[in-house]
């Protein structure tokens, strides 16, 4: 999931560099631009990512969507 966004802020930097490299501020900034967001989807995904726990650590109960759960349906809301 998060190969995509690390290539695509890989191929931004990359290009970002070689741009400033041959004084085309214009795209740089563009490539740059588009960096930036990329960063921020990451840290969206990552964050995601911590926030669904799906397995029965937390005082064996955990919570999914507005059912919770104890290795088994607890109540649904």
């Amino acid at each position: 999931m998060m190969g995509l966004p690390i290539c695509l802020f890989a191929v931004c930097s990359f290009g970002a560099v070689i741009s400033f490299m041959h004084d085309k501020t214009d795209i740089a900034i563009l490539f740059l631009i588009v960096a930036v967001c990329l960063i921020g989807i990451m840290f969206t995904v990552i964050s995601v990512s911590f926030d669904v726990v799906t397995d029965c650590q937390d005082y064996g109960k955990f919570k999914i969507g507005v059912n919770f759960y104890r290795c088994e349906l607890i109540q649904g809301q």
